[in-house]
């Protein structure tokens, strides 16, 4: 059975938990990103990614630069979505009560 796509959107409890894993995640990528870093050049330098030469770890930096800048936005713009579908959700209960 296929959820409903629609239902998400107007959800705030999915924008809610959506929030919470983008600042989690943003949280322990930013904290971790030399961690990240050194992951990442074990990972390519081995082999273990196909058809990628050995990179070093100035290439792979702006590649998790960009991966921890990434999350803050997302966890902003996720907030802002379900603080409108909060309101929209409640706004309608209102009218629900007052009819």
């Amino acid at each position: 059975m296929v959820p409903d796509i629609r239902r998400f959107l107007v959800d705030w409890e999915f924008w809610h938990a959506l929030t919470m894993v983008s600042i989690a995640v943003w949280i322990l990528a930013r904290t971790n990103r030399y961690a990240l870093v050194d992951w990442l050049y074990a990972l390519a330098w081995r082999g273990a990614i196909p058809f990628v030469s050995r990179l070093e770890r100035d290439q792979i930096r702006p590649i998790v630069e960009i991966f921890v800048e990434m999350w803050l936005p997302v966890a902003l713009v996720s907030f802002v979505c379900g603080f409108f579908a909060f309101h929209a959700d409640a706004e309608s209960r209102r009218r629900a009560e007052d009819d």
